[in-house]
């Protein structure tokens, strides 16, 4: 067995963070995890003087690669460790210095076209929920045989694709690890894969990823893995660890948090609410419901938001003034019975300015049609549906077009410019008044979208739910209210202000948003926000407010849910906040379900969780009382395993373990049995 990690990061780029290259540090990762071959891929870039320092000073094959941004997700793209791979991988990297400048990605067309012979390169693209996963539709594109393994996110995820016979890619699983000066050896990743080689050569290694049989997690071919770093070796689903109080069980769990990357991590009684205030409880839950739909809540009113900010721009007082002046002047023109002199009577005395033509939508279009045509030269799907149209034809005509739009705006300008630089003269030497400048389409537009958007709010006043979310027996509503008063308008201020002469506007939501706008309010409370008030409920399978217990049902249900963006979930004892029914029935499923995504630890006492979930794999934690120091010992094994294991290869009863566990023993078991299972079971 050969350990590798392909994934490794030595040069800080912009996907990446500020970080300094350690080459100590990776000469102690390396022997820390026992790893036998290591591949260097930065972002887009490969440094080859960077590089040979590392291949000259470790003592393990280091391949030169590179991760390069291709149709939205990222690919590893690996050589062989000779002069002629390491050419190779830095001819990629110059090639593409300047479209991943402009585009910040390459296509496939490119990359196919860099790697001349595909048998001399690794290609290993994000998949399976890793960031930047390339889709299995993007992955079809690439030359069959070409793409034979993924990278995915964490270890259920490993197992899950080596299990499924319907998926041709071998899954490896790495590091993704910055390498750098402030690294600590005990956040050292634990993400390598082992292969099933006697030699790391490059075609060895090509000939075992195309191979799911040879892709392990561990040493011994078990598909467990080192939680730990300690040899802590779990199962990627499931797993049970049991034992009496006191015998390092949360100990355990807190060792895997830190040993590991991106964990959630649900603590014994952290879900449950103080119940000695229920309304500061209930406050508090309501809080909590509000942070988790608040990004619903700015999706629903993003487009509101728009529009608000569109008409707070609008100055209707302005445009009644100008209205107001506009008339005067007329009078006044069409009264003046002096005699008009030569200038008065020209023309250009009283001619209007061209109106600004509003922007037009032939550049994006242009712009649209160009790029389409660029993704029609290499994809096939394209072509088959859209090769009926002259998308060379359709761009002419458009950018002609836009050129005679172009023109047209230039001749408006050029006419309004001589306009401004005679009529002052011309009005100079003129005794008649002038007749000013007055825009009465703006007005009239001006005026129709203010009565529009007054309409708008007074329609989303009216009480309305406007989401409902099922989570297991749980409804979340998210009701939209019209505010109901100043006060309530005041707690949505991050700054103490007086707002009751603001709110006294309300009711005309024109001048509201106008007043909230002038004093400030708006940009504090967010000026879509100081319009509405929402009202967040959670609702249990009757249709009626969580009690209490409910909420900490519900809050388990909502961090479960949460659990899907994580790598890897613990959680420490959740008998001690539910009850049994609602453990089998609700929670064991979604913990099965989670499991088929990250590996699961659970620490319990309760069989509910401990068996009826069945398990993958079991630990038993047993703590010795010595008078010198106290001895603590880790069992582990499957659950259908006679004896459960310690790593120094001592061993004890499965059945003893469980049944400590999970009954206080086979006797006291057997005695709930007789006396009152057995007692009341065939009572009618």
């Amino acid at each position: 067995m050969k350990k590798i990690d392909f994934h490794v990061h030595t040069i800080s780029t912009d996907k990446d963070g500020n970080f300094e290259f350690s080459l100590d540090n990776l000469s102690l990762y390396i022997s820390t995890r026992e790893i036998d071959g290591i591949a260097i891929t930065n972002h887009n870039i490969f440094n080859y003087d960077q590089f040979s320092e590392i291949q000259s000073n470790l003592d393990i094959k280091v391949f030169p690669g590179i991760e390069i941004d291709i149709e939205k997700g990222h690919m590893l793209v690996v050589s062989s460790n000779n002069a002629d791979g390491i050419e190779r991988i830095r001819h990629i990297s110059e090639s593409i210095d300047e479209e991943i400048k402009n585009s910040k990605f390459i296509s496939l067309e490119t990359l196919l076209t860099l790697c001349k012979n595909l048998s001399d390169y690794l290609f290993i693209p994000h998949i399976e929920g890793k960031p930047k996963s390339i889709s299995y539709e993007t992955l079809e594109k690439f030359p069959k045989g070409c793409i034979f393994c993924g990278e995915v996110p964490n270890q259920s995820k490993f197992n899950y694709l080596k299990k499924d016979k319907d998926s041709l890619l071998t899954p490896v699983l790495f590091s993704d690890s910055r390498i750098s000066k402030i690294m600590m050896t005990d956040h050292f990743s634990l993400r390598q894969t082992y292969l099933n080689v006697e030699e790391l050569e490059f075609t060895t290694i090509r000939a075992a990823l195309k191979d799911k049989a040879k892709v392990f997690l561990d040493i011994e071919g078990n598909d467990l893995f080192d939680s730990t770093g300690d040899g802590d070796l779990i199962y990627p689903g499931i797993n049970v660890v049991t034992g009496k109080r006191s015998t390092g069980k949360t100990v355990f769990l807190r060792k895997i948090f830190e040993s590991n990357e991106n964990v959630k991590y649900i603590r014994q009684f952290e879900l449950v609410q103080n119940q000695d205030d229920e309304e500061k409880a209930i406050e508090e839950f309501q809080k909590e419901v509000k942070h988790d739909e608040q990004k619903f809540i700015d999706n629903h009113l993003n487009q509101f938001k728009d529009l608000a900010s569109t008409i707070a721009l609008i100055d209707i007082d302005s445009n009644s003034k100008s209205l107001s002046n506009y008339v005067d002047s007329l009078l006044s023109f069409s009264s003046d019975t002096r005699k008009k002199n030569s200038y008065a009577k020209t023309k250009l005395f009283t001619e209007d300015k061209y109106l600004q033509l509003p922007e037009s939508s032939l550049k994006s279009s242009i712009q649209a049609i160009t790029t389409l045509i660029e993704n029609m030269k290499i994809d096939e799907v394209l072509k088959k549906y859209l090769s009926d149209v002259n998308f060379t034809e359709l761009l002419k005509e458009l950018i002609t077009n836009a050129r005679k739009e172009k023109y047209q705006m230039k001749l408006r300008e050029y006419v309004n410019s001589v306009l401004d630089s005679i009529q002052p003269i011309l009005q100079s030497k003129s005794d008649s008044p002038t007749i000013t400048n007055y825009d009465q389409l703006l007005h009239i537009k001006n005026l129709y979208k203010v009565y529009g958007f007054n309409k708008l709010v007074k329609s989303m006043k009216t009480s309305k739910i406007i989401s409902l979310t099922n989570m297991g027996d749980f409804t979340i509503q998210v009701k939209r209210n019209a505010i109901d008063s100043a006060a309530t308008l005041k707690k949505k201020l991050k700054k103490q202000s007086k707002v009751t002469h603001i709110f006294d506007l309300y009711d005309n939501p024109y001048d509201y948003l106008i007043k909230m706008t002038n004093e400030g309010i708006a940009n504090d409370v967010g000026i879509e926000k100081a319009f509405f008030d929402f009202q967040y409920d959670v609702l249990n399978k009757y249709g009626k407010p969580v009690s209490g217990g409910e909420r900490s049902e519900f809050r388990l249900m909502r961090a479960l849910k949460d659990a899907y963006s994580y790598q890897m979930l613990l959680i420490d004892e959740p008998e001690s906040s539910f009850d049994n029914m609602f453990l089998r029935e609700e929670i064991n499923k979604n913990i099965k379900e989670i499991s088929k995504h990250l590996p699961v630890v659970i620490v319990t006492h309760n069989h509910t969780v401990g068996l009826s979930i069945k398990p993958d794999y079991i630990f038993h934690l047993v703590r010795e009382d010595r008078p010198d120091e106290n001895k603590y010992f880790k069992y582990s094994g499957s659950p259908d395993s006679p004896y459960l294991k310690s790593k120094d290869g001592n061993k004890i009863r499965n059945y003893d373990a469980l049944m400590n566990s999970f009954e206080s023993g086979e006797t006291a078991y057997e005695e709930r049995k007789v006396d009152i299972y057995d007692v009341v079971k065939d009572r009618r």
